[in-house]
C-alpha cells in the first residue's frame, strides 16, 4: 500500500519543476525525469562516450579509499582461490567421461593459450588502469558507457549465477565428506529443492567480508594452500593406482570433433582471474597485479594438466560412463536412488574401483577447500564490480558507500551477498556452469576488443604513472608498415581502417565459429586463413599507436594476441547448447533495458551535475594524532609551528598520493554550503560566478541547453 502511494508523489517529483522550497530536495529527481524524457538524444549523444582515467580516480577518491594491504602472494592466493576451485573436480570427470578420454589434457593446454592471451590484456590494463570494475571499467575508458553497461551487467550476472552454483558444490562435498547423502542436506518443498545449507555458507562468506577482506586473507591463505596440497596428493595417489592402456586407449575416443567440444566446458574451470584486476584498489603495489594475473593462469594450467592426466591413469572411459553411488562410490544401477553418473564424482569413484576408498575424504576436503576460497573470492570480486559501477553512477551510488570503519563497501557486499543466497537457495549447479562460462567469456572477448582499440585507435592516451598521476602521450609509436604510407593517412581515415579490421577479425571469427557449428567439418580452416590475413593487414596497415612504458604486451606479439583471443573465444562460445544462448540473449536484452531508462539518466545527471559539487567541495588532508584523525589546519594552529614529522604528531598522509602503493589517503570532504546545486555547469561562462540558484525559475535543465560543445567528443576535451 505504501508504495502504491507513493508511486504518484515519485512521478510528480519526476516531471513537476521544483518550487523554491523544495529545489534542494527534488532537484536531482526533477533531472532524472528531464534526462528521462530526451532519452533518444542521451542515447545518441552518451552511449559510446568514454570516462577517462582521471575522472574515474577522481571519482574513486570521493567516495573514500580501500585498504591498501595486498601484497604480490595475497594477489596470487586471490587469483587462485577463485580460479582453481572453479570445478575441477567435477569437469575433468566430466570431459574424459564424455567427449575427449584421455586426451582431457591436451584439452586444458590448448584452452588455456587464448585464456592466458586474454590474460595478458587484463594484465597490461591493470596496470595502466588501477581502478577495480575488470572488464566495467576498460570498457569504460575505451569503448564507451553501453559497451561498459553490458560488461557491468554479464558480470554481476556471473558472479549471482556463478556463486550461487558454486555454494551448491560446496553442499555437496561438505556431504562426501561428512559421508551424508545430498538429499539428506536437502529439503524439498512442492517439487521445488531449497539448500538452506548453502544459502547460510553465503551469508558466513558474506558477514565475514563486510569485516574486510584482509582480515578474511587469512582463512583464504591457509584454505587455497590445503587445497592446493590435497590436489597433488589426490594426482600422485591416482598416479600410484595408473595404468598405461587406460590412457593409450581411451586418446580421443570422439575425434578431434571431441576435443573441439571440450574447450566450452573445460574455459570454465579458468575463469575468475580478473577478481586480481577488482582488488587492484587494494593492492600495495599496482605493478604486482600483472605478475599476479599471469601466475594465477599458469599455476591454474598447470594443476588442471596434472590432474586430468592422473585421472586418465587411474580409470577408463567405460568406466565413468557408469553409475555410482553418491556417498560411498561404489557401482550401482543407474536406476537405483541416490546414483549418479560415475564422472560426475570421477576421482572418488576411480580410487573405490582401485581398492583406495579411504581417498573419498582427502578429495571432498580438496572440494570443500577449494570451493571456499571461489565462494569467498567471487563474493569479494562481485561486491567490488557492484561498488565500482555505483561509482561511475551506473547503479544507484549508495552501492559506492566506503565504509570509514572496516574500509569496505558494506552496501554492495550486503547486497552481492544477499542475491547469491537466494539463487543459492533455489538453483542447483545443473547447467549453470555453461552459462556463466559464456557470460564471462563475452568479457573477456570485449576486453581484448578494448585492447585493440586503446593500442590502435588514434587519440590522447591517459595513463597512470608511479607518482600516482596521470599522463597523457599523444605520441605515435610505429612497429611495422608501409612506411610514409602511413604518416600520409588522415586521422579520420586511420580511425576507419582501425575499427574496419577490428570488426572484420570479430565477423571472421563469428563465420568461422557457426559455420563449424553447423557443419563439423575442417572447411572451416578458411576462415583461419581470412583471420590470418586480416591480422596481417592490421600489423601492415595500422601504425602502433600507444605503447606503455611499464608492464605490457609486447609489441612483437601485437595485434595477434589480442586477435588470436578474440578468435578462439568466439570459436569456443559458439559451440554451447542453445539454451545458453536464449538466455544469453535474454540478459543482453534486460542489461541494455536497465542502461537506457536507469543508468542513461542517471549518468546524465552524473555527468552535468558533478561540476557543480566539485567546485563547492574542499579537500580536508588529515593526520593520526593521539589516537584519532585531526585536520591538519587545526593542528598546524595548535602546534604553534611545531613539525608534524616528530614523534606523537601522527603520518601525514598526502592526498596527492592517490592511488599510490607507498602511501595511503585519508580524506574527509566538507560542505561549504548547504544547497550543492549551483547554476548548470553548461549555462556559466568563465566570466560567470558559482553560486547556487534561489528560486526554481532560475535554475534551467542542462538538456534544454544541449549543445555540441556539452557533448564533445573526448578528443575535443583533451585539447
Amino acid at each position: 500500500m505504501a508504495i502504491v502511494l507513493f508511486f504518484p508523489t515519485l512521478i510528480h517529483d519526476l516531471f513537476v519543476q521544483p518550487d523554491e522550497e523544495d529545489l534542494g530536495r527534488h532537484l536531482m529527481t526533477w533531472e532524472f525525469g528531464q534526462a528521462f524524457r530526451h532519452l533518444p538524444r542521451l542515447l545518441s549523444s552518451l552511449a559510446f562516450k568514454t570516462r577517462t582515467l582521471e575522472e574515474q580516480l577522481h571519482q574513486s577518491m570521493l567516495k573514500g579509499n580501500l585498504r591498501r594491504s595486498f601484497t604480490l602472494f595475497d594477489l596470487i592466493m586471490i587469483g587462485t582461490g577463485l580460479v582453481v576451485g572453479s570445478g575441477v573436480l567435477i569437469v575433468t570427470g566430466e570431459v574424459q567421461g564424455q567427449l575427449a578420454g584421455s586426451a582431457t589434457f591436451l584439452g586444458y593446454a590448448l584452452i588455456g593459450i587464448p585464456l592466458l592471451a586474454a590474460a595478458a590484456c587484463y594484465a597490461e590494463f591493470s596496470n595502466e588502469y588501477p581502478v577495480a570494475g575488470s572488464a566495467f571499467t576498460y570498457a569504460l575508458a575505451t569503448l564507451g558507457e553501453y559497451p561498459a553497461a553490458i560488461a557491468l551487467g554479464f558480470l554481476i550476472i556471473y558472479y549471482v549465477l556463478g556463486e550461487g552454483a558454486v555454494a551448491r558444490g560446496l553442499v555437496a562435498y561438505f556431504g562426501l565428506m561428512c559421508n551424508v547423502p545430498l538429499s539428506d542436506l536437502i529439503v524439498e518443498v512442492n517439487g521445488v529443492t531449497l539448500d538452506f545449507l548453502a544459502f547460510a555458507f553465503v551469508l558466513i562468506m558474506t558477514v565475514a567480508l563486510c569485516f574486510g577482506m584482509k582480515e578474511s586473507s587469512l582463512f583464504l591463505t591457509c584454505a587455497n594452500i590445503t587445497a592446493l596440497f590435497f590436489f597433488i596428493f589426490t594426482g600422485i595417489a591416482a598416479f600410484a593406482k595408473s595404468r598405461a592402456d587406460y590412457f593409450t586407449d581411451d586418446f580421443l575416443p570422439n575425434g578431434a570433433d571431441g576435443l573441439f567440444q571440450s574447450f566450452a566446458i573445460l574455459a570454465f574451470s579458468y575463469t575468475g582471474f580478473d577478481a586480481i584486476c577488482n582488488a587492484v584498489e587494494e593492492a600495495r603495489d599496482i605493478r604486482d597485479t600483472p605478475k599476479a594475473i599471469m601466475s594465477t593462469v599458469g599455476i591454474s594450467g598447470a594443476i588442471y594438466i596434472f590432474l586430468s592426466l592422473s585421472l586418465s591413469f587411474l580409470v577408463t572411459v567405460q568406466e565413468l560412463q557408469a553409475c555410482s553411488d553418491t556417498v560411498t562410490g561404489n557401482p550401482v544401477p543407474c536406476s537405483a536412488p541416490g546414483s549418479a553418473r560415475a564422472y560426475e564424482d570421477a576421482f572418488v569413484y576411480g580410487f573405490t574401483l582401485r581398492g583406495l576408498g579411504w581417498m573419498q575424504y582427502i578429495v571432498a576436503l580438496a572440494g570443500v577447500f577449494a570451493i571456499s576460497t571461489t565462494l569467498l573470492v567471487g563474493l569479494y570480486s562481485g561486491a567490488r564490480t557492484l561498488m565500482v559501477g555505483a561509482r561511475e553512477w551506473m547503479l544507484p551510488p549508495i552501492m559506492s558507500d566506503i565504509s570509514a570503519r572496516t574500509q569496505t563497501p558494506l552496501v554492495a557486499q550486503i547486497i552481492m551477498g544477499i542475491a547469491a543466497g537466494v539463487f543459492a537457495l533455489f538453483i542447483s549447479y545443473g547447467d549453470l556452469a555453461q552459462l556463466a562460462s559464456f557470460i564471462y567469456l563475452a568479457t573477456l572477448w570485449l576486453v581484448c576488443n578494448a585492447f585493440l582499440a586503446r593500442r590502435y585507435y588514434p587519440d590522447i592516451k591517459l595513463k597512470y604513472t608511479q607518482y600516482g598521476t596521470v599522463e597523457a602521450t599523444p605520441g605515435r609509436f610505429q612497429n611495422f608498415g608501409l612506411g610514409k604510407i602511413q604518416h600520409k593517412m588522415t586521422k579520420k581515415t586511420h580511425r576507419l581502417l582501425v575499427w574496419a579490421h577490428i570488426l572484420l577479425i570479430n565477423g571472421v571469427s563469428i563465420g568461422c565459429g557457426i559455420f563449424y557449428r553447423f557443419t563439423r567439418r575442417l572447411d572451416s580452416i578458411y576462415f583461419v586463413v581470412a583471420w590470418f590475413v586480416l591480422t596481417l593487414s592490421m600489423l601492415i596497415l595500422c601504425p602502433l599507436e600507444y605503447e606503455p612504458t611499464s608492464w605490457k604486451v609486447p609489441s612483437i606479439l601485437l595485434p595477434w594476441v589480442p586477435s588470436f583471443a578474440i578468435l578462439a573465444i568466439i570459436f569456443v562460445c559458439s559451440d554451447l547448447p542453445d539454451f545458453v544462448y536464449t538466455y544469453s540473449l535474454c540478459f543482453f536484452i534486460g542489461v541494455s533495458l536497465v542502461y537506457i531508462f536507469f543508468s542513461l539518466p542517471l549518468s546524465y545527471v552524473r555527468r552535468f551535475t558533478s561540476s557543480r559539487n566539485t567546485d563547492d567541495t574542499r579537500v580536508v588532508e588529515l593526520v593520526f594524532n593521539n589516537g584519532k584523525w585531526v585536520s591538519v589546519d587545526v593542528l598546524m594552529s595548535q602546534s604553534s609551528g611545531n613539525s608534524l614529522t616528530e614523534r606523537g604528531s601522527g603520518d601525514l598522509h598526502s592526498i596527492h598520493s592517490f592511488p599510490t602503493s607507498i602511501l595511503q589517503s585519508h580524506r574527509s570532504y566538507s560542505k561549504t554550503s548547504s544547497h550543492l546545486w549551483p547554476e548548470s555547469s553548461m549555462d556559466r561562462t568563465e566570466s560567470s560566478p558559482h553560486r547556487t540558484p534561489t528560486s526554481a525559475a532560475e535554475f534551467m535543465s542542462p538538456l534544454e541547453t544541449i549543445t555540441d560543445k556539452s557533448l564533445a567528443t573526448d578528443d575535443t576535451e583533451h585539447t
